[in-house]
């Protein structure tokens, strides 16, 4: 029974436990870093000789804890149960038949419930696979892939598919158990499409080193490999007029731009929403040279430091941890920076805290005059500060761009090209199809998926399909 934060769940998981049929089992509960409840309410269980409790101080990860309930178990037949999730009470014996009646499968799986219970699989669940509480599996010396090496929400690529080279998969066609549904499940704090992404895991499990991340749906992100030139070089020496700056609130893309202050010498302190989401950065951040905030006792941290320059940035989900910084400043400067269109704000119920913010800011930040203009047609004379500038929020650190380009995409092809970079707003398969009549390549760059909906949806389905009008003649590439 892997456990982080289960206090809510964890008693009638293990209630599902003491009531099975079969009553020859062994518990080993990894409770991985919890800060709740967690250790009180499991503290009990070793009074029965079957139970025992691995407890860790810091959280380290799902394939750390499962292998260390395997290392800990005596059982040649292994079972999983998550401590949010439920067996029903003939679920260990039903495996079990299974695998005595196969001696030539590895893995026996049953069906389960999922989505609140109102649906429910005879085997794996769609798009997301085989759950951990469906499975029993035969001991082997396999073992789960741990944080360290990838973290992804696929389990075939954290342990069932070395299994699979073992032997064969067998299932009960019975449903007998359930895979609960809940905003913090792991998958979903690692899938793009469900609210996660990198910065959300990192947050949720308070993870300080860089991460090699995967999700299912998403690209690799190597955070070790891709900051390390930023990460172990040496800190800059301060500059004697350098400053304090306190950095309030997510970074969003390129994140590592701020270390442009930093090589300038400035020294940053980072206090991160704790709202972001997604890819939008938040600390600890991977390339280091930002000294972290703690959000408990921020007011006394902040007074320690004493920053001569407060820089709250950047997108909608920034807003509301920003405007709360800005009610409690002690006197600082305060910068504000923006980056999201003020529709996004408006729509999520946050415009009234970004009027504050642009009124009652020290200075601020544009990201394009288009924006400053805008701001200045509803706000009037906001903008005209000298402490008002233009600049790009997603700018990346110079450095990226140190290298030799390659050739022109139209050195090649003799044709225009062009690239949507990040998600598409606003460009529609009509939009596409008159460039590509006018020969012009439209290829993108970044989370497509972001706008075009999940699979399956309509506005997926409509993307999939129309995208082919956007061939040229001639049958010419695009992108």
């Amino acid at each position: 029974m892997p456990s982080f934060d289960g206090a809510p769940f964890i008693r009638r998981a293990l209630s599902s436990l003491f009531a099975q049929q079969l009553t020859d089992w062994e518990l080993v509960v990894v409770d991985d870093g919890s800060s709740d409840r967690t250790e009180e309410i499991v503290r009990p269980l070793l009074a029965d000789p079957r139970c025992s409790v691995v407890r860790w101080t810091h959280n380290r990860g799902l394939g750390a804890a499962l292998n260390a309930g395997l290392e800990r178990s005596r059982a040649p037949l292994v079972a999983y149960l998550p401590s949010d999730d439920v067996l029903d009470p003939q679920h260990l014996a039903s495996l079990r038949d299974l695998l005595e009646e196969d001696e030539s499968a590895v893995l026996a799986f049953s069906g389960v419930r999922h989505d609140h219970g109102h649906s429910h699989s005879r085997g794996e669940v769609a798009v997301v696979g085989l759950q951990l509480v469906q499975v029993l599996h035969r001991q082997t010396p396999d073992r789960w892939v741990e944080r360290a090496e990838l973290v992804t929400d696929d389990l075939g690529r954290m342990l069932w598919s070395a299994l699979r080279d073992r032997g064969r998969f067998v299932g009960s066609g019975r449903v007998t158990c359930e895979w609960t549904d809940h905003p913090l499940q792991r998958h979903k704090l690692i899938r793009e499409s469900l609210g996660g992404g990198v910065n959300v895991y990192r947050r949720r499990f308070r993870v300080s080193e860089p991460l090699r991340f995967h999700s299912s749906e998403g690209n690799l992100l190597d955070e070790a490999d891709l900051y390390r030139r930023f990460r172990d070089r040496p800190a800059t020496t301060p500059a004697e007029d350098g400053l304090k700056i306190l950095l309030v609130g997510e970074l969003a893309y390129n994140p590592e731009r701020v270390l442009a202050l930093e090589e300038r010498g400035h020294r940053l302190f980072g206090l991160w929403t704790p709202d972001g989401v997604g890819f939008n950065s938040v600390g600890p951040v991977p390339f280091g040279h930002v000294e972290e905030v703690p959000l408990a006792g921020w007011e006394e941290a902040v007074r320690r430091i004493r920053p001569d320059v407060i820089y709250a940035l950047l997108n909608w989900q920034a807003i509301s941890f920003a405007h709360h910084v800005l009610t409690r400043n002690p006197g600082v400067p305060f910068v504000w920076h923006v980056k999201e269109s003020p529709q996004a704000a408006l729509e999520r119920g946050f415009w009234p805290q970004l009027v504050d913010l642009h009124l009652h800011s020290d200075a601020q930040v544009f990201t394009s005059p288009e924006l400053r203009a805008w701001y200045e047609t509803v706000l009037p004379d906001s903008t005209e500060s000298e402490l008002s500038l233009v600049l790009d929020g997603d700018l990346p650190e110079s450095d990226w761009f140190a290298g030799v380009p390659g050739a022109r995409l139209s050195e090649l092809d003799g044709e225009v090209h062009t690239v949507c970079v990040g998600r598409p707003f606003g460009i529609f398969p009509d939009l596409l199809a008159e460039l590509a009549a006018h020969r012009v390549h439209t290829h993108f760059h970044g989370p497509t998926w972001g706008d075009c909906g999940r699979p399956g949806s309509p506005r997926h389905d409509v993307w999939r399909r129309d995208m082919s009008i956007c061939t040229p003649p001639s049958g010419s590439r695009t992108g």
